[in-house]
């Protein structure tokens, strides 16, 4: 059942068992969150450019594009804010620190273990749209006291 006030979350990756998984898991363990995956880039961007999502989690390896280079599209050029999650297959620490230097909210290496890694990757997202959740509402209320007071 889908609800009109579902929280879409972009999961942009090439391992589609991996994908798959993850969304039937977070989607059933939280009926507020849509997982909405895609394969393709461009097709992420659209998607990121044309609706309201609440996160991107993107694997490191996106085939044709290097997934900092689409994260820094997402948060440079199209200025979007959302949390963003990279998953890593491998414990290259370089690529770490790249992806934590440009802003991204978490860096998660899946596990071997599929179950284990997408329970662990569901309290990752939900703690990091509540935070979103947190700041945008405190950045609202920011604007209406300020707006509000004379001086």
């Amino acid at each position: 059942m889908k609800f009109e006030n579902r929280k879409k979350v972009l999961l942009l990756g090439q391992n589609v068992d991996f994908l798959n998984h993850a969304k039937n898991m977070i989607e059933d363990d939280n009926e507020t969150i849509d997982m909405i995956i895609v394969s393709d880039v461009n097709e992420g961007l659209n998607k990121l450019t044309n609706d309201q999502y609440y996160a991107v989690i993107s694997d490191y390896d996106l085939g044709e594009k290097e997934c900092l280079d689409f994260f820094k599209e997402v948060r440079d050029e199209r200025g979007i804010r959302i949390p963003f999650i990279l998953l890593m297959d491998d414990g290259k620490d370089e690529d770490m620190l790249k992806a934590l230097r440009l802003n991204a909210n978490r860096v998660f290496y899946k596990k071997k273990n599929l179950l284990l890694s997408c329970k662990i990757l569901k309290e990752i997202l939900e703690q990091e749209i509540l935070n979103y959740e947190i700041k945008k509402e405190l950045e609202h209320n920011r604007k209406n006291m300020s707006g509000g007071l004379i001086l």
